[in-house]
């Protein structure tokens, strides 16, 4: 269909998160932060190489990442912190960062807004809240020979 979109959902904790060619899915990591960071990086270096390859295709494909919103991320059912922990957060992450329905608002700019290659769509402060912005991503996370081996990768898979 022309004019389409797809829009990825990646994440802020990609920042803090390293491609690992030799343990791809983590096995035996207990860190479900550092598994979720790892699998939005996947995802993004993914979207990233896909546009690079096909420039002018008619579906468009998009990287967006929504800020720090109170969710059970951290939740002790996920195995991340304690009940008490968590709560204590969650009380902060309230107070501090943005609602889920704010957050949202990126997922709709990635709908009705176009990025280049090694951009993607963000709250505009420090990426955590805030209205959408268009950024670039970090070279860390946007190096295009990671880019091309992670799809190559997954592609294999």
């Amino acid at each position: 269909n022309e004019n389409s979109k797809v829009v990825f959902v990646s994440s802020i904790s990609i920042k803090n998160s390293k491609i690992n060619f030799e343990n791809i899915d983590l096995k035996n990591e207990n860190n479900k932060i550092k598994i979720y960071a790892n699998s939005k990086l996947w995802l993004t270096n993914y979207v990233l190489h896909h546009k690079k390859l096909n420039p002018d295709s008619k579906t468009q494909f998009q990287n967006i990442q929504p800020g720090i919103c109170s969710s059970s991320l951290l939740s002790s059912k996920n195995g991340s912190v304690s009940k008490f922990i968590f709560g204590v957060c969650n009380i902060g992450m309230k107070i501090l960062f943005h609602s889920a329905s704010k957050s949202a608002l990126c997922e709709i700019a990635g709908l009705v807004q176009t990025t280049s290659q090694n951009e993607w769509i963000g709250p505009w402060c420090f990426g955590i809240w805030g209205n959408p912005k268009t950024t670039k991503l970090s070279t860390k996370n946007a190096k295009p020979e990671i880019s091309t081996k992670c799809y190559n990768l997954i592609n294999k898979l």
